[in-house]
Formats: C-alpha cells, sequence, structure tokens
C-alpha cells in the first residue's frame, strides 16, 4: 500500500512485514501498529481489537489482572472477572489462593476451588490438605473428617492412621465405647481399639484395667475360670484360689491314664484325643499304659 505525504493512516501489518520510508523526510517515523501498546498492559493494541479488549484500558475487565498476564500467562479471560464461573474472582485465584481461574477444580481432588476456600476450609491446589494421608474429598464426603486438620478428633491418631491402619473411628477417642482412648489401646495396652472385649472374657477392656486384670488374657490368674464368671461369681480374679460358689468343684472327670479314655468317674464325660501322640510307658514301667503327646 501507498499512502501520500501527511496523511494518517491505521492498517493492521502482519508479522515479519517490511516498512520502508518513501517520504524523503529524515524526520519522519513510521511505526507498525503491531508493536503499539497504549495502554502498557503487554498486549499490543492490534491484538486487543481482535480480543475485543480495550486497547487504551490496561485491565479491560477491571479484576484486577492486566488483559496481558490473562491471555499470555493465565490463559482467562481478560473480559471476564471470574473465568471458570467458580465463584472465585480470577484475581483471587491468581494472588490469593494459586489456584488455576481456568479451572473449576485445580488440584482435581473432587472438590470445586470455591468451596475448599469457602466452606472446607482446604487448599484449593492439593489433594490432601492437612498431609494425614486421606484426599480432601474422602475426608468431607466420606469420613466427615476435618480436611484442615491432621487428628480431627485429637485423639493422638491421624485419621488416616485411623481409617486406613487401625479402622477406627476418626471422629470418635474411643472407637469402641469400652472406657479406654484408641490411642492408648494401641500404644500402652496393645489391645484392640475397635472390640470392646479384647480377650472375649465378659469383661470390657476398661473394665479389666480398672479391676487390675489383664484385658489381653481371659483368665488373668491362670486358675480355668475366665475373668468374667470370677467377677460374675463374686470371686477373685486375681486370686487361683477364689473360685465362684456357682461353679461344682468335685470331681468331674477322671481318667486312668491306662489307655482308656473312658471317663470313670460316672459322669460320662469320655475323651476324644486330637492332635498328634503315641501310647508310651506310664511312671510305673507299663507299656502301652500312658500316651505321649507331641
Amino acid at each position: 500500500n501507498y499512502y501520500s505525504v501527511g496523511q494518517s493512516y491505521q492498517t493492521i501489518i502482519q508479522p515479519g512485514s517490511t516498512i520502508i520510508n518513501y517520504s524523503g523526510f529524515h524526520n519522519t517515523i513510521i511505526q507498525s501498529s503491531l508493536l503499539i501498546d497504549s495502554d502498557g498492559d503487554g498486549l499490543p493494541d492490534t491484538i486487543e481489537l481482535i480480543n475485543n479488549t480495550n486497547p487504551q484500558k490496561a485491565d479491560s475487565d477491571g479484576d484486577g489482572i492486566n488483559d496481558g498476564r490473562e491471555v499470555n500467562v493465565l490463559g482467562s479471560n481478560p473480559l471476564k472477572s471470574d473465568t471458570d464461573g467458580d465463584g472465585l474472582g480470577d484475581y483471587v485465584e491468581d494472588n490469593t489462593y494459586g489456584s488455576n481461574p481456568t479451572v473449576v477444580d485445580t488440584d482435581g481432588d473432587g472438590l470445586l476451588d470455591f468451596d475448599e476456600v469457602n466452606k472446607h476450609n482446604s487448599n484449593p491446589v492439593l489433594v490432601d490438605s492437612d498431609g494425614d494421608g486421606l484426599s480432601d474429598y474422602e475426608e468431607v464426603i466420606t469420613h466427615g473428617t476435618n480436611p484442615d486438620e491432621v487428628d480431627t478428633d485429637k485423639d493422638g491418631l491421624s485419621d488416616g492412621q485411623e481409617v486406613l491402619s487401625y479402622k477406627t473411628n476418626p471422629l470418635s477417642i474411643d472407637s469402641d465405647s469400652d472406657a479406654l482412648q484408641d490411642f492408648k489401646e494401641i500404644s500402652e495396652y496393645k489391645t484392640n481399639p475397635i472390640l470392646v472385649d479384647t480377650d472375649s472374657d465378659n469383661l470390657a477392656d476398661g473394665k479389666e484395667l480398672e479391676l487390675g486384670t489383664n484385658p489381653n488374657q481371659a483368665d488373668t490368674d491362670g486358675d480355668g475360670v475366665i475373668d468374667g464368671l470370677e467377677v460374675q461369681g463374686n470371686s477373685d480374679p486375681k486370686d487361683p484360689k477364689s473360685f465362684p460358689p456357682f461353679l461344682n468343684r468335685g470331681l468331674l472327670v477322671h481318667y486312668p491314664f491306662n489307655g482308656s479314655l473312658v471317663d470313670i468317674s460316672g459322669n460320662g464325660n469320655n475323651a476324644q484325643l486330637e492332635g498328634n501322640y503315641v501310647q508310651s510307658t506310664d511312671s510305673n514301667g507299663n507299656e502301652a499304659k500312658a500316651m505321649k503327646f507331641d
């Protein structure tokens, strides 16, 4: 195109074009409009015209981010203050939370950036905000725990440990309601935090500690009667010579150890052998009158 000297023209010159000054005047400056950035926002006026942004206003949508950064860095819409429509403005996402203003769920954890910030107090750019081993989504949707608190119930076990390792309730300090805290059952008493009665002796673990019996041993004193029955019968579960009165302590069974498994006491409690055994010599030297077990 050729233009007369002294006239002003506006045109879009494609990249790579050459501009030659034929005016003959050394003080005449011809400048490509491709390079002009009237508002100094980092976008040449020609690009602003293509994007329908205002070449005279650095921040066309007034969201606090200049058009050049929106187009060239963030990929956001310079004409919309909330490009992804997630309820968080582009400026807040970019400058406050570091989230992506073009994606509604920046960390891909299943929770919207807006909800993470305004409802759950979690980090929209981290899948597991508190680093407890559970994703924010799992904490909020599945378990009801706090995604910004490592140990929601403050029992000394992280939410991840409770759910993944011990199968305890991350919302209760005593998952099995046995009067012992989960942390102490695991670390101190070595009992099962999800069983009320670890040793199945009819006494709750907490009650055993109260009585001084062993919550991991059904018969603390080794007298053949489980602790629960002793307590029920008002005998001492820590004294092997103490028995509940309702137990018949007479002769229950008598085996002569002569190779027979017949109860000769008359109570009919005939025996049945289980496991590996061989007939052996008894203490009187009688062969095959005793039994030897592995």
